[in-house]
């Protein structure tokens, strides 16, 4: 059995997180609400714990600094739709989110598949493992 790819693992994890939000902009209730912070965190944790795990071994990617911006702008965000959840709020939120999943899903992460050695590769996918989904069986 082949091993799940990083860019597999994160585009499935990336589905949850617009599965949440969507639920968020149907109902704009505070538990759909809780629900995407929480998820949206451990996510962007997760990523940004890697990209320094990454820069610590002198790798860089074009992609990161964006990627860093957008997490900022996308907690900005959710803030502003946090404060006063309506349509006009939660959409900025929505079109970023699919900006910034599309660069990762397309670039980023498929990247990090193909350029780094095995060892660095299975370094980051368990932080982003444990990060994401805790201590559990991988």
């Amino acid at each position: 059995m082949e091993k799940e790819t990083i860019t597999e693992f994160m585009t499935k994890e990336h589905g949850k997180i617009l599965f949440l939000l969507t639920n968020f902009k149907n109902k704009k209730d505070k538990e759909s609400l809780t629900n995407l912070k929480n998820v949206q965190e451990r996510h962007i944790l997760a990523e940004e714990k890697a990209i320094m795990t990454l820069e610590k071994e002198n790798i860089e990617f074009p992609e990161m600094i964006t990627i860093l911006e957008q997490h900022g702008q996308l907690k900005n965000l959710l803030k502003v739709a946090e404060d006063n959840p309506d349509d006009k709020t939660i959409k900025p939120l929505l079109d970023l989110m699919k900006i910034h999943i599309n660069l990762e899903n397309k670039k980023f992460y498929p990247r990090l598949d193909k350029d780094l050695e095995g060892n660095q590769r299975q370094v980051i996918f368990d932080q982003l493992h444990e990060a994401i989904l805790g201590n559990i069986m991988k």
